[in-house]
């Protein structure tokens, strides 16, 4: 049976993907992931809206799906969200990005972020003077080094994508992506994992 769904879902929660990768897997659908920047203020990214909940609920989706997935790269990609919207992680069939795109296991702000603490906490360990003038300086450079080397250009030099591509050109390279994904058999499945968060 082919089923074709003329219809573009963004989903801005870790439910709503969750379904949308539970469901693509049972009716045997291929998969895009599209990764647009993280608002630090946008609903899925809070606590209280069970974010460990919903997105360990999406990674537990994701792992289990058999279809294809693609991945697309426009903006910032960082963490967990690079791995839980189908990244290299889960065996996507294509990973590819715009010349926009940044991925790193941490923000800038943040890896910066957390290296000043450590700083500190060793500071207070040892009982010395914390100095705030070297710490600004160490996470200047710290936030310039990783948003240096999150750059499209520089995460494709480490061979974590397939391609950069022209914005203009997405919809060919999907289609092509997907061509070459029909080769091989898709099929949904009749069981799925179990949630248990």
């Amino acid at each position: 049976m082919s089923t074709h769904i003329d219809s573009v879902l963004v989903a801005n929660r870790g439910e709503i993907a969750r379904r949308v990768f539970r469901t693509a897997r049972d009716m045997g659908l291929r998969t895009t992931a599209i990764h647009v920047d993280a608002d630090a203020d946008a609903p899925f990214v809070r606590e209280a809206d069970g974010m460990i909940k919903k997105g360990s609920q999406m990674i537990n989706a994701v792992t289990n799906s058999e279809v294809p997935h693609l991945t697309v790269i426009i903006g910032s990609s960082y963490g967990a969200g690079t791995y839980g919207m189908s990244g290299r992680a889960f065996g996507n069939r294509f990973t590819v990005l715009w010349p926009t795109a940044k991925i790193a296991v941490m923000g800038p702000k943040q890896i910066a972020g957390v290296m000043s603490l450590v700083r500190r906490g060793q500071a207070a360990r040892q009982g010395i003077e914390f100095d705030e003038d070297e710490d600004a300086k160490l996470v200047a450079a710290a936030e310039e080094i990783q948003e240096r080397n999150s750059l499209a250009l520089y995460a494709s030099g480490a061979v974590t994508d397939d391609s950069i591509i022209d914005p203009r050109d997405t919809r060919t390279v999907l289609a092509i992506c997907l061509s070459a994904c029909r080769t091989v058999p898709v099929e949904g499945a009749e069981g799925y994992g179990v949630f248990r968060l």
